[in-house]
C-alpha cells in the first residue's frame, strides 16, 4: 500500500484500498454529492465517518481503509509500523476497539506517536498518553490492558499498572 499522510485526500485512500465496486456502494449509499466532497476531504476535514462504509466493505476491506486512515493520519509510518498495526488488527475484530487503539499506539515510534497524537496536554487526557501504555503494557500486557480501566471490567493489576506508569511519566515529566 502506498504511504500516505495527513495531506492526503480521502480519494486517493478510496483508490489505493476500494475496489470500484465497494467504491461505488460507499457512494449509493451517502449519495453522489456527498461521496464526490468526501472524494475531495483530507482526513483533517471533520465530516469523514465510518457510518456509510460498513454495509460495502468486508472486514478485512473496512480494516485496510481503517490503518490507511490511521496511518495517513499520523502523517505517515515505517513499513515496521504498518506491519505490526496489521498484525494488531488480523489477531483481533472490528469489536475490539480499544485492543485495536491501545495496539496501534504501541507500534507506533516515538516520532510517529508525536505526529499522531501533537503535543501532550497532561490535564486533557481522554485515553493515556503513549509512554504511559508502552509502560503499563510492559507489566501485564495489551490484552489486559485493553480490558481494564475502560470496559468497566475490573482488573486490578492492570490498573495499578496504569497507576504507576502515570505516576512515573508525571515524575519524569516534572524533573525535565
Amino acid at each position: 500500500m502506498p504511504g500516505f499522510d495527513k495531506e492526503t485526500l480521502i480519494g486517493e485512500i478510496f483508490a489505493a484500498v476500494l475496489t470500484e465496486e465497494e467504491a461505488g456502494c460507499i457512494e449509493e449509499n451517502v449519495g453522489s454529492a456527498v461521496f464526490q466532497e468526501l472524494l475531495a476531504a483530507s482526513l483533517t476535514d471533520p465530516a469523514f465517518g465510518f457510518d456509510s462504509l460498513i454495509d460495502c466493505l468486508s472486514p478485512e476491506q473496512l480494516d485496510n481503509l481503517t490503518i490507511a486512515l490511521l496511518t495517513a493520519e499520523a502523517g505517515g509510518v515505517s513499513a515496521e509500523t504498518e506491519h505490526c498495526i496489521r498484525g494488531i488488527y488480523a489477531e483481533s475484530t472490528m469489536d475490539d476497539i480499544i485492543y485495536r487503539y491501545f495496539g496501534m499506539v504501541l507500534c507506533f515510534s516515538e516520532e510517529e506517536a508525536s505526529a499522531y497524537f501533537g503535543e501532550d496536554d497532561d490535564d486533557n487526557w481522554i485515553l493515556p498518553p503513549p509512554t504511559v501504555l508502552r509502560c503499563a503494557e510492559k507489566e501485564v500486557g495489551l490484552r489486559a490492558l485493553a480490558d481494564a480501566p475502560l470496559m468497566g471490567e475490573e482488573n486490578k493489576e492492570a490498573n495499578d499498572a496504569l497507576d504507576r506508569c502515570v505516576d512515573e511519566y508525571y515524575r519524569q515529566r516534572d524533573a525535565s
